[in-house]
């Protein structure tokens, strides 16, 4: 007798799904496994860009350090390179280190590097490395002898005429004709390009070569600005007075100090007046068409005992006293805090009192006119003319010319300027 085996049919294995199912799961194995490898590829190329990046900066840092390597080991460097010309090297340098290259650039603002030996240059470099390239660029300037118009305590590039007397314990000096008019001297010895007319008491030279060396216009200023802090017109107004400057103290704009003493006023071709001060460090005026008056009470010197006091593109009246004292009373400031001390003494009160004087190198890219009686110590630069119609003493200071402060100095020596080093696009 047969039997009949009776099956489920729902036992069944369900061959096909199975297959599905572990076809999916290798699918998703297979894209998981392709985006790791893909990712891993991104990765290793982020990885690769950013060690392109780095090398190619260091290249263009290399390249810096290279030029002026070849500017100090060189004295005729600015006879042998041109403006503005890339000067590429081969490739040994790619095939030795494997690093990457770099070129570099010297440009003269003038477009000539070889006119003058006191000018400023843009050193600019170009790193290359793998797809990367990275741009540097800083500014170098002479660190030789001090220029010739450091030699006197007065010099103008333009005529003096003076019509009070001057007292100087060096030379008063100019590249041109020194007028003494109205029975009034010069105190002192006087040096002239041309001639010298009136009372000079001690020796006179005249019709003298060559000019004295000035400082160039277009770059004296660049050092001060690169390191300066720049402080708004609009939050002085027209006057600066019965205040403290200095590394310590900033009255005006956000109040941000500057620790060389540094601070750049653009007057967009205004005027300025300061009077009642104390300054303590290195005011640079720009675009001061209108020009910058000194008036009242002034103690001023610099942060920075071989830098500028005062720079000025324009016009300057030197109206303040030296008979009048800088005094805490009458403005009812305290002119040595603890963030400015005066002869490393400071106090709280306001009962003293200090002897008018302005002390540094001045400089002046415009006009000098003198209507009171003032005394410097120091150098007087000028590179127009100067009227003297008030008594005035011109004390020298040797360091100037020994110690020659940036945009003052010539050779073929060059530093980099701190604070000029930047990255900029290809």
């Amino acid at each position: 007798m047969s039997r009949k085996i009776l099956t489920n049919r729902n036992s069944r294995q369900p061959i096909g799904t199975i297959y599905v199912a572990v076809l999916g799961v290798s699918l998703i194995v297979a894209v998981i496994s392709i985006t790791a490898i893909h990712i891993a590829r991104i990765e290793m190329r982020e990885v690769i860009a950013v060690n392109e990046i780095s090398r190619a900066r260091l290249m263009a840092e290399s390249g810096v350090e290279f030029a002026v390597c070849k500017i100090k080991s060189n004295p005729l460097w600015r006879n042998e390179f041109t403006s503005g010309i890339t000067n590429t090297l081969s490739g040994l340098l790619s095939i030795l280190t494997g690093s990457g290259q770099f070129d570099f650039t010297l440009t003269d603002s003038d477009g000539d590097l070889d006119d003058d030996n006191q000018d400023a240059v843009t050193l600019r470099s170009v790193g290359t490395a793998g797809g990367a390239t990275s741009v540097v660029e800083v500014l170098l300037q002479p660190t030789g002898a001090g220029i010739s118009c450091l030699e006197a305590s007065l010099h103008s590039a333009g005529p003096i005429f003076v019509q009070a007397t001057v007292v100087t314990d060096q030379m008063v000096s100019a590249n041109s004709d020194i007028t003494i008019s109205g029975g009034m001297s010069i105190q002192g010895e006087a040096w002239s390009t041309g001639a010298i007319s009136g009372t000079v008491t001690d020796v006179t030279y005249t019709n003298r070569t060559p000019p004295r060396v000035m400082p160039d216009p277009t770059t004296v200023f660049e050092y001060y600005i690169a390191n300066g802090t720049s402080i708004n017109s609009g939050s002085i107004g027209s006057h600066i007075e019965q205040c403290i400057i200095s590394p310590g103290s900033n009255p005006y704009g956000l109040g941000v100090q500057n620790s060389q003493g540094i601070y750049v006023i653009d007057c967009q071709g205004g005027s300025m007046t300061l009077r009642n001060c104390r300054i303590e460090g290195t005011l640079v005026f720009l675009n001061a068409a209108g020009g910058v008056k000194l008036e009242g009470s002034i103690y001023w010197k610099p942060a920075i005992s071989n830098f500028p006091a005062l720079m000025v593109e324009g016009p300057v009246q030197m109206d303040w006293d030296r008979n009048i004292s800088l005094s805490e009373s009458t403005t009812g400031v305290n002119f040595n805090p603890a963030h400015t001390p005066y002869n490393n003494t400071s106090d709280s009160d306001t009962t003293d009192n200090y002897t008018s004087t302005l002390e540094g190198l001045v400089y002046i890219d415009g006009n000098l006119h003198v209507t009171r009686s003032s005394t410097y110590t120091g150098v007087v630069v000028v590179s127009g003319t100067v009227q003297a119609d008030a008594s005035t003493n011109f004390n020298y200071d040797s360091k100037f010319l020994n110690n020659a402060p940036p945009g003052f100095a010539s050779g073929a020596d060059m530093q980099i300027v701190p604070g000029t080093w930047k990255q900029v696009a290809f």
